[in-house]
C-alpha cells in the first residue's frame, strides 16, 4: 500500500519487502497499491522522458554511466548479456529506492558485488 510504504517507520520491513521483490528469489517487481491519482501525470511525464533519455547521443549518455558502481546506478546500455551477446537493444536507468547516497562506502561494504 502506498501510504503504508511512504509512512513506514519500520525501515527493516521496507528493506525486507524490497529485498523479497528484487532478491535472488524475487520476481524483480515491487507492486504498490493505492497510488494517489495526483501521481498519474508525473508518471506519464517520467515515461516520456525515458524515451528522450534513450535517444540522447552516446557521448552524452556516457556521462551518466557509473562503472565504479558496476552500472547499478545511472545509465547502462550494452553492459548486460542476452543469449550470450551484449544487449544493446535496450538501455536502463538504475536508481536505488532505499538509499539516496549510493556512493556511501558502508553500503558498498554491506552489499558487495
Amino acid at each position: 500500500d502506498y501510504d503504508s510504504l511512504l509512512n513506514s517507520t519500520d525501515e527493516k520491513a521496507v528493506e525486507a519487502a524490497v529485498a523479497s521483490a528484487f532478491g535472488p528469489n524475487g520476481l524483480g517487481v515491487l507492486a504498490v497499491t493505492n497510488i494517489p491519482p495526483s501521481l498519474t501525470e508525473k508518471r506519464r511525464r517520467l515515461l516520456r522522458l525515458g524515451q528522450k533519455l534513450g535517444t540522447l547521443p552516446d557521448d552524452v549518455l556516457k556521462r551518466y554511466e557509473r562503472p565504479e558502481l558496476c552500472y547499478c546506478a545511472g545509465w547502462s546500455r550494452g553492459r548486460e548479456k542476452f543469449r550470450g551477446q551484449l544487449d544493446v537493444a535496450k538501455g536502463s536507468w538504475y536508481a536505488n529506492g532505499l538509499h539516496s547516497n549510493i556512493d556511501d562506502a558502508s553500503l558498498r561494504e554491506r552489499y558487495p558485488e
